[in-house]
């Protein structure tokens, strides 16, 4: 299986959620989130399991499970906790993120805590490695 490149947010100007993405079949999930444009606010990244892809906008349910997944900063090696994302403070910045979705069917971002700016997000999957024999 090969990697996979997708832009699931782009400039996104507002609260709201990205497009949510099928990783089922990817073990590793890089996140490149970009803020501009004096962005303010905060960007959360979450998975799911369930059939069909959920509304991360909405609170999570028995009908729309979701959850904030924790995420490691590649720059610094931090973790960012999954309820606090990351926080913008009106200066524009592009950083790498990776999310271990373990394959859990669905990953996506959202901006939380929205004042100003905008963002963008690029997700690439990379498959799990075939053990060696």
């Amino acid at each position: 299986m090969s990697t996979l490149t997708q832009t699931i947010m782009n400039a996104l100007a507002a609260t709201g959620s990205s497009t949510v993405f099928n990783t089922e079949n990817y073990r590793t999930v890089n996140l490149t989130l970009s803020g501009a444009g004096t962005p303010t606010g905060t960007v959360k990244f979450f998975i799911s399991d369930q059939e069909l892809a959920p509304d991360a906008t909405a609170a999570a349910s028995p009908t729309n499970q979701w959850a904030y997944v924790g995420a490691v900063d590649l720059q610094s090696g931090t973790v960012i906790a999954g309820n606090t994302g990351v926080a913008f403070a009106g200066s524009n910045a592009t950083n790498m993120y990776a999310v271990n979705s373990n394959g859990m069917r669905w990953t996506g971002a959202v901006v939380t805590a929205y004042t100003a700016g905008n963002y963008t997000v690029l997700l690439r999957a990379h498959a799990a490695m075939a053990p060696a024999v």
